[in-house]
């Protein structure tokens, strides 16, 4: 399996998150193996299969990606440093299935990587989550490792108002996974994600 390497998509198709195509030209598969996905998704809740140059260069050709959008009532910069800078500590409390460790001492940024343990589907799974991309306080994006797959996802922010957040989650998974389950644990986490934050902050 292999993906972009080039600086200006990070794996994930271009710097705005894969919906256009892809301007870098650097690292073994540079720009030609990276033009984009153009998945129809809703502005709340989709999935789509994935069929194209990104499925090419990450050498899967089935993936089922799922956006979820939710609203937070509080500011732009606080939402940000809660769900990314703290996304080891944050992560398992939004969603159980999930546990996170930190692999060094060092603040959360393009680079760090966290061992990743993954009780979904009954059979615990272990693997790695790696963060390509962090741009405060607009984007976080992740690699994930795990059964054999490499899964992109991304969170996008935006400010709503002097003291709202609007997050809009980009995740991937194998298409072989039950969608309903995948639907019912995002709406899960969008729920927990919204009460945890604002509750903390």
């Amino acid at each position: 399996m292999r993906r972009c390497a080039c600086s200006a998509c990070r794996g994930f198709g271009d710097s705005s998150g894969g919906r256009s195509p892809c301007s870098g030209s650097e690292g073994p598969e540079g720009r030609d193996a990276c033009r984009g996905y153009r998945p129809v998704l809703d502005s709340t809740y989709a999935t789509s299969r994935v069929r194209g140059d990104v499925a090419a260069h990450l050498g899967q050709e089935d993936l089922m990606w799922v956006e979820n959008s939710l609203r937070i009532e509080r500011p732009l910069d606080a939402v940000f440093a809660w769900y990314a800078g703290a996304h080891a500590e944050n992560h398992p409390r939004w969603d159980p299935d999930v546990s996170l460790e930190r692999t060094s001492d060092e603040p959360t940024g393009v680079g760090t990587v966290f061992r990743r343990r993954n009780t979904r589907y009954g059979e615990p799974v272990e693997g790695t989550m790696e963060v390509v991309e962090y741009e405060p306080p607009r984007s976080f994006g992740v690699l994930i490792t795990e059964g054999g797959f490499e899964m992109p996802a991304r969170a996008e922010f935006a400010a709503e108002g002097p003291g709202a957040t609007r997050i809009t989650i980009l995740v991937s998974v194998p298409d072989s996974v039950d969608a309903d389950l995948i639907r019912a644990r995002m709406t899960r986490s969008a729920e927990n994600i919204r009460a945890l934050a604002e509750a903390d902050l």
